[in-house]
């Protein structure tokens, strides 16, 4: 008899581990609950009684056997008849306290459970706590038939191998001149231990012969998690097949814009054979409004078929179109495609809608609008627009402004009429606001402003008639009434000649000293003290009402224009009557 059995270890996607001494750590992560198995074969030919012992380096881990639905946390007993095999589980529980690199090491020993023998078989590796980036991408081995013209599809499947979430980036060679190739909706990501579907897409030139392709296509992708990076590529051969594909183009001659109704226009069509195999087809042309509605207002006639064309051959077909009385001006499009048809075998590949836009003459209806757009839009137009209009005199009319100039004075640039630009030139004519050398007043002041302004200057005057006695005391120094000033008169007279002029003056050879003042008369003169300079003989004077003329050499020496206002007249009858 004998007795015999046999024992292998599995790790998380069923793959042997190996023996104990090889065996490659099983990835886990923290948190995680895996589930590893171990078969075991009787390969003797008697039933035989067996035992199987868990031990662990950590024993913090929890960790246990399964075995025919029974828990045991250390050992699991049973008897296995010849030829037959049992699996037996082991359960470990991760910590979510244990750190990116902890491992844990556990064996699993097997043995013949008879007194007197020591036969066993121990397997074994270790837990790894951390992140295993595994990626692999497959294909079903065959070659990748491309066709003419048109995209063929390809599957392609990438298994993430690993226990991490990865991100990832696709690319592929540079294709051959004339040649497209493209992955369809290439996933970013992949969850761990997650089979993606990727479709790879290729495109042949046009003309391209049938058969195999030398040079193969290699598509790589790259997972990435945080700072580590896995990397995978497979190699696809190619090869063509018989392809049938039709080109579509306008000749020059075409002319179909502007038509006159009830006349037609003509479209020329040339048709290639753009694949590697011979075929003919059918032609359809429809002619559309701008929704994509078929316009029956307009007709086209064409022959609806041709005869084979070999690969690189070529055909022009003519499509006449022609406006009725009623079709509309707005632009219209024609729509042409083909149906080829081939041999067995031979791929037929849809060809690309060829558009083209036509219009007739302008209408000269009043609603030609309603033939570029549908009615429904066409009278939203025609009802807005007033609308619209509406709404915007009615805004205008309420955000403009109507000035009232009911006691408002519109002067022109240039008239000087109200007082505040009297004011204005007046302090120019005294150059009242004029504060440095530089200073330049612009505009020319007329003799007749600087004598107004300067009589101004002087303070109100009193009214015609005898000039009234100044309030208050008479200035200090002055006599009593009857006697002349204490400086009056001066010590040697004016000749008598002096007074031979003409008492009329002008107001520039008075010297007046203007400021601002604080008195509430606004701009006040102030009196004219005895150190100033005198007007020098022979200057013309101003003759101001209510005050006697002076005379033409100015005031006698030592008087002020106070006293002259009011002493004035009984100095001139003195020396007059001389």
């Amino acid at each position: 008899e004998l007795k015999d059995f046999s024992t292998e270890l599995f790790d998380l996607q069923g793959n042997p581990v190996g023996p104990e001494a090889s065996a490659l750590p099983i990835t886990v992560e923290t948190g995680e609950t895996v589930n590893v198995s171990m078969s075991i074969t009787n390969i003797g030919n008697i039933e035989i009684p067996l035992s199987v012992k868990l031990q662990s380096a950590n024993t913090d881990w929890g960790m246990y056997l399964v075995y025919d639905g029974e828990i045991e946390y250390d050992r699991v007993t049973f008897n296995l008849l010849p030829g037959h095999s049992t699996t037996v589980q082991v359960t470990a529980i991760i910590p979510l306290s244990t750190s990116d690199g902890s491992q844990n090491a556990f064996s699993l020993t097997t043995r013949l459970d008879e007194v007197g023998t020591n036969q066993f078989i121990t397997n074994g590796t270790n837990f790894l706590v951390g992140k295993l980036l595994g990626l692999s991408l497959e294909s079903s081995g065959e070659k990748v038939q491309a066709t003419v013209g048109a995209w063929s599809q390809y599957s392609l499947w990438l298994n993430n191998t690993g226990n991490g979430d990865l991100n990832l980036n696709w690319s592929t060679v540079e294709p051959p001149p004339g040649w497209q190739f493209g992955i369809d909706s290439a996933p970013k990501s992949i969850d761990k231990l997650v089979s993606s579907e990727v479709s790879f897409g290729v495109i042949a030139p046009n003309l391209t012969a049938v058969g195999d392709i030398e040079q193969s296509i290699r598509v790589r992708v790259i997972g990435t998690y945080y700072n580590d990076s896995v990397e995978v590529f497979i190699d696809l051969e190619l090869t063509v097949v018989p392809t049938l594909h039709f080109g579509l183009e306008l000749a020059p001659e075409t002319s179909v814009h502007d038509l006159p109704r009830e006349t037609q226009g003509q479209i020329v069509v040339i048709i290639n054979n753009l694949g590697n195999s011979p075929g003919g087809g059918n032609l359809s042309a429809i002619i559309v409004d701008g929704e994509g509605v078929e316009d029956p207002e307009w007709s086209l006639q064409y022959e609806h078929s041709f005869d084979e064309l070999q690969p690189g051959e070529e055909i022009s077909v003519i499509i006449s179109v022609t406006p009725t009385a009623d079709a509309g001006g707005g632009l219209r499009t024609v729509e042409i495609t083909i149906l080829g048809q081939a041999d067995e075998g031979v791929i037929v590949t849809i060809s690309e809608v060829l558009s083209l836009g036509v219009t007739a003459e302008s209408s000269t209806t009043a609603f030609d609008l309603s033939s570029i757009v549908s009615t429904e839009v066409f009278f939203s137009i025609v009802v807005l627009i007033p609308i619209i209009l509406f709404v915007v005199v009615r805004r205008m009319r309420s955000s403009a402004k109507i000035y009232d100039d009911e006691g408002e004075s519109l002067v022109a640039p240039g008239v000087h009429t109200s007082q505040e630009n009297i004011s204005e030139r007046r302090a120019a004519a005294l150059m009242e606001d004029v504060e440095k050398e530089d200073d330049v007043i612009s505009g020319d002041i007329s003799q007749f402003e600087i004598q107004a302004a300067l009589v101004q200057s002087i303070g109100d005057l009193p009214p015609p008639g005898p000039a009234p006695l100044p309030t208050g005391l008479p200035p200090a120094g002055l006599p009593p009434e009857g006697l002349p000033p204490v400086v009056l008169p001066p010590a040697v007279m004016p000749p008598a000649a002096a007074f031979s002029s003409s008492p009329a003056t002008t107001a520039q050879d008075i010297t007046v000293n203007i400021h601002d003042g604080a008195a509430q008369g606004g701009v006040i003169g102030s009196e004219q003290s005895s150190s100033e300079p005198m007007p020098e003989a022979g200057q013309q004077n101003v003759a101001i009402a209510g005050m006697p003329p002076v005379p033409p050499t100015g005031l006698p020496s030592g008087w002020s224009l106070e006293q002259w206002r009011h002493y004035g007249a009984e100095w001139l009858q003195r020396h007059n009557g001389k």
